[in-house]
């Protein structure tokens, strides 16, 4: 048995110590970090400094316990700076019945012990009824075909979980769950495409990649908004096709708009981040104002008083929270010039993460009294907040997300010749 002690469900960088657990058959554990060997250790205690980098990235970390003769007893895996959040779920199939199962069942955990406020599942695309305590029936099916099932979680200040697995035909008896959610930019109106047809799109060093599903509609949008802006914002807009683009989302149940705070609340130490800054989901009537107007007019959580803004870890915060969302996503930070960030990531380290993560990244400086915001050529930044909400709704309107079946870094994944030149990876 070889287990991880620490568990890095915070943002981290830099040199952390990794601690593990294991039996006393083990004589060696070897520790891989993104699929390279970075340490061996050969005694108790099971402990060690490792160096994550100094750029924020995301990683796998597998640890593997040997014998006295150098085979292996088992593995332990956790995902860094991606992935894990503050809620989980997995699907489980069968109750001890023979195959093929008529019930499953689905599991979660949270960080305060809170159960899920809202519980979705699907067994090939059709909602299915589930209990109290997550336990649900299979319709009828012919287990000589695939079938996938899928479920999404949401908890209270935004957090939000998802799980899959796929069964029966091409798998047989065998239960695939490890799914890794893509988000693609589609270049024409709909996507016409089927499953069947993306198996060779993708593909992860030179590993071909098969697709679990895909999935249409839906979005999560993660504002962080700086508390020294003014209470209420103006951004002209130059289009009525912006005007259209931005107020659809009047009308969209499945386009969700959270705030995120710019104190943290808590810290550990050494880590950049945890999920500090708790995600604040507005209710509905934020689709009654409008996209833009509730930009303009809605202030995030303030935080505890006397503290000072970290604006762009809480930034880093959003685009993990929107690579573990499972929908189209973007993050955009509101920015007054005048305020002095005290954030250990700078605007480009989190650029980069987003990139890693393949999270669309905007970000609005307050211009000056000439219309001009410093840097604002950066590609980065925009001075029209109702330009850069344009393209946010733009860039939302083109993505759909591809399940991939296989446990996935997002960095890790590319697109094959053999996909269509309309489909293009994020960003």
């Amino acid at each position: 048995m070889i287990e991880f002690v620490s568990l890095f469900l915070a943002l981290v960088v830099g040199e952390q110590v990794v601690e593990l657990t294991a039996s006393s058959q083990v004589a060696a554990i070897e520790l891989f970090l993104d699929g390279q060997l970075v340490q061996r250790l050969e005694e108790p205690p099971w402990r060690t400094p490792l160096d994550f980098g100094e750029g924020l990235q995301p990683h796998e970390l597998v640890a593997i316990s040997l014998d006295a003769t150098g085979g292996s007893l088992g593995e332990a895996r956790q995902w860094v700076n991606f992935g894990r959040g503050l809620v989980e779920a997995r699907l489980s199939l069968g109750n001890g019945e023979d195959w093929p199962p008529r019930r499953a069942r689905l599991h979660w955990q949270s960080f305060d012990g809170s159960r899920p406020l809202t519980v979705k599942v699907q067994f090939d695309g059709q909602q299915v009824e589930v209990n109290n305590e997550g336990a649900f029936d299979l319709p009828h099916y012919d287990a000589g075909k695939p079938h996938s099932l899928e479920a999404h979680l949401g908890f209270h200040a935004g957090l939000e979980a998802t799980a899959a697995l796929s069964f029966g035909g091409v798998f047989g008896e065998r239960v695939s769950s490890d799914l890794t959610a893509i988000p693609l930019f589609l270049q024409v109106d709909r996507m016409d495409f089927q499953v069947d047809e993306m198996h060779q799109w993708f593909e992860a060093s030179r590993v071909p990649l098969r697709v679990f599903s895909l999935k249409e509609g839906g979005e999560s949008i993660y504002v962080i908004r700086d508390l020294n802006l003014p209470e209420r914002l103006t951004a002209p807009l130059r289009s009525e096709l912006s005007v259209r683009k931005l107020n659809r989302r009047k009308r969209e149940s499945d386009s969700e708009l959270y705030f995120l705070g710019t104190v943290p609340e808590f810290q550990w130490q050494g880590a950049v981040s945890t999920a500090i800054f708790k995600p604040y989901q507005l209710a509905d009537r934020w689709r009654r104002r409008g996209l833009l107007s509730t930009l303009l007019r809605q202030r995030g959580p303030k935080g505890r008083t006397g503290q000072k803004q970290r604006i762009f870890d809480s930034a880093a915060v959003a685009g993990k929270l929107a690579a573990q969302s499972g929908v189209a996503r973007a993050v955009l930070v509101l920015l007054d010039p005048e305020t002095i960030d005290h954030s250990r990531l700078g605007l480009q380290d989190v650029a980069a993460y987003m990139e890693s993560l393949r999270v669309p990244f905007f970000v609005w400086l307050r211009p000056d009294e000439a219309g001009q915001a410093p840097l604002e050529n950066s590609g980065l930044i925009y001075s029209n907040l109702g330009e850069v909400a344009t393209r946010m709704a733009e860039s939302l309107d083109s993505q759909f997300v591809v399940w991939l079946e296989g446990r996935l870094l997002p960095q890790q994944i590319e697109l094959t010749d053999r996909a269509p030149e309309t489909v293009q990876l994020i960003p």
